[in-house]
Formats: structure tokens, C-alpha cells, sequence
């Protein structure tokens, strides 16, 4: 193998640390609204359902805060080989 196809294989650990981040957020926040929709149709008039689960939401809104936190300290591809192609 090239050093090239062994870069490209090879993913920051911060790129890896966003996507993790980035899907317990996004599966908490699914968790979350199903809770939400169903204890909203079980609750009498005037109740409010985001009491009962508002550390999911808290901690949903917390893991998609550090994967975008993190999605800009991921290193940038490189696209000066397509630069070069143009200019010759």
C-alpha cells in the first residue's frame, strides 16, 4: 500500500469522537420525542410532558453541542491535487 491509501484509511480520533457524539444525540433525541408523543396523549390538559423527561433532553442537546464542537477541530481534506489538475 501507498502512504496516500494508508492516509486515507486511517480517521482521526476527533472525526471518530463526532460521529459517536454525533449518534447518541441523535438517538436521544429519538428516544425522546417518542417519550414525549406518548406521555403527551396519556397526560390531562395543562400537564407538561418535557418534566418527566428532561435529562434526555438536556443530554441529547449536550452530545449534538460536542459533536459540532468537535467537527471543526477535524482535519481538513486536502484538495490541492485537484488545484493542480486545473492549473496544468
Amino acid at each position: 500500500m501507498t502512504k496516500e491509501v494508508k492516509e486515507k484509511k486511517k480517521r482521526s480520533v476527533v472525526t471518530i469522537l463526532s460521529n459517536i457524539a454525533m449518534a447518541i444525540g441523535l438517538a436521544l433525541t429519538a428516544y425522546y420525542l417518542y417519550t414525549f408523543i406518548t406521555t403527551q396523549i396519556n397526560l390531562p390538559p395543562g400537564v407538561c410532558p418535557f418534566d418527566q423527561a428532561r435529562p434526555f433532553a438536556y443530554a441529547a442537546g449536550g452530545f449534538l453541542a460536542v459533536a459540532l464542537a468537535l467537527s471543526f477541530f477535524e482535519p481538513k481534506k486536502e484538495r490541492k491535487k485537484k488545484k493542480d489538475k486545473k492549473d496544468q
